[in-house]
């Protein structure tokens, strides 16, 4: 089977006929969602694209199987191919977490009550941050609705202290999108700027952040310097 992105065909690999397949876009991002679902069973692929050297390459994969024991979400690092290579098939590999993600809820909830507490448990685990942190998942799951700004400008923080810079943007814009007068998400969005060396947009930012909190509180001395 095949799918079209601005006119171009893309063959994709699908052992069994019965996914549903659609398409998503918003930003750089490509989402391919792929749907099985047999009476209250539901396989749901999600394959992420960003666009990037003129081509789409998979930077995450995701997997959510439902039934009427619960709901459990995976998530894996995309290895770069191409959109032209997508395989729906090969998803099952390198699953996030074992038994972290099931959700018993009568109300279809996936994990978002468990989201924060999965956040502290992988401080420090650099890929299971950036698949919780990736801004996909975060508006496919409704994390902006279901957890508090707090949990995500935290987890857009300890994306910049394990040098995942851009994601650690990606993750800002996106919380800012929704809710731009938040002051610490313009100075997580300013910090990995500047670690990336965009120091303009960095500037633009920061002076953000100081409008923001001007008489509420002392911003940090590097603000100063940087805003400048």
């Amino acid at each position: 089977m095949s799918i079209y992105i601005n006119g171009i065909a893309y063959k994709i690999n699908a052992k069994e006929p019965n996914f549903n397949i659609e398409k998503q876009c918003f930003d750089n991002y490509l989402i391919i969602i792929c749907t099985r679902q047999n009476g209250n069973e539901y396989d749901i692929k999600h394959f992420v694209y960003i666009y990037e050297k003129n081509r789409y390459a998979l930077k995450y994969k995701y997997r959510l199987y439902s039934n009427r024991q619960g709901h459990r979400l995976y998530g894996s690092i995309g290895d770069n191919t191409d959109l032209s290579l997508l395989n729906i098939e090969n998803i099952s590999d390198d699953f996030l977490l074992n038994e972290s993600f099931d959700a018993q809820s009568k109300q279809g909830e996936i994990y978002k009550s468990f989201y924060s507490s999965l956040i502290k448990k992988n401080k420090y685990n650099v890929k299971i941050l950036n698949l919780l942190g990736n801004p996909y998942i975060i508006n496919n799951e409704n994390m902006l609705i279901s957890e508090s700004t707090n949990v995500m400008t935290n987890l857009a923080f300890d994306l910049f202290k394990t040098k995942s810079y851009i994601n650690s943007i990606y993750l800002s814009s996106f919380i800012l999108k929704k809710y731009p007068t938040n002051a610490i998400a313009w100075l997580n969005l300013a910090d990995a700027q500047w670690e990336l060396g965009q120091k303009e947009e960095a500037k633009v930012s920061y002076q953000k952040y100081l409008f923001l909190i001007k008489n509420l509180r002392t911003p940090p001395k590097r603000v100063y310097e940087r805003s400048k």
